[in-house]
């Protein structure tokens, strides 16, 4: 995997990404990502939705959503996404703020577009107009979207969804958890996995991954990073990070 800074929009990370086999932990992003494929092929879980990305596809996912993947078998996967922090998106699309989770929302597979995922290369090979070649690519998006329509969870399951991500470092057990949904802790694993994808503890370690990539984004130790993440010491943060990003801690701490 190889990640980098672009000067793109004042400084777009692209991921290319080529590999044999890999499973991706349950994680999110704080950017917009638009990732296209190809080659191989790639089982995700996404939000509440859960489908296999192949050549030609593109997929989008919202900040904050969380999603898992892994290789389908021995081909592997290649594809290259994009990171779009919201200001960046904004400059990118001449859209507001408040309107990019309207027009990009939370989850979007575009599954067999190839030419839209030629064109993403051609702009990114466009030299001195590849900021407007990139641009006009991505509000071609919308027009083409497949969205998935799966229900909103249950209000009980979201209380608790809320309450893990409020504080994930604060102790917590699934006797708490389910008298907080008013159902029992049998019960509630099997609910929270089908409407979520993950298990509340996956949900918790996702969120204490996601905090130790911040502190070492913001120039904190790595000791001290996995300390503040609530993680047991400084290796069981490493792979944790690896696990979910595909990149190691100490890239991200040179990165900055």
């Amino acid at each position: 995997m190889d990640l980098t800074h672009s000067k793109l929009f004042g400084g777009v990370a692209i991921l290319d990404s080529l590999v044999d086999s890999y499973k991706y932990a349950p994680h999110w992003h704080d950017e917009f990502v638009f990732a296209v494929y190809r080659g191989g092929a790639k089982r995700y879980r996404c939000a509440r939705h859960t489908g296999t990305a192949t050549s030609g596809d593109v997929l989008v996912i919202a900040p904050r959503t969380l999603h898992s993947a892994a290789t389908f078998d021995e081909t592997g996967w290649n594809y290259r996404a994009l990171y779009f922090d919201p200001v960046q998106l904004a400059q990118a699309t001449g859209l507001s703020v408040a309107k990019l989770d309207i027009r990009f929302r939370d989850f979007t597979h575009i599954s067999q577009k190839p030419g839209l995922a030629i064109k993403l290369f051609e702009a990114l090979d466009a030299g001195n107009e590849t900021e407007l070649a990139l641009s006009e690519w991505l509000l071609s998006i919308p027009a083409e979207c497949d969205a998935g329509t799966n229900a909103a969870p249950p209000e009980r399951l979201a209380n608790v969804y809320d309450r893990i991500l409020d504080d994930p470092l604060s102790p917590m057990k699934l006797a708490e958890l389910s008298s907080l949904a008013g159902i029992t802790p049998e019960h509630l694993s099997r609910a929270f996995r089908r409407a979520y994808g993950v298990s509340p503890f996956q949900l918790v370690t996702a969120a204490r991954i996601h905090a130790a990539c911040r502190h070492i984004r913001q120039g904190k130790p790595l000791a001290d990073a996995a300390y503040l993440a609530g993680f047991s010491d400084q290796s069981h943060m490493n792979r944790w990070i690896k696990r979910s990003y595909g990149i190691s801690p100490r890239f991200l701490a040179r990165d900055q």
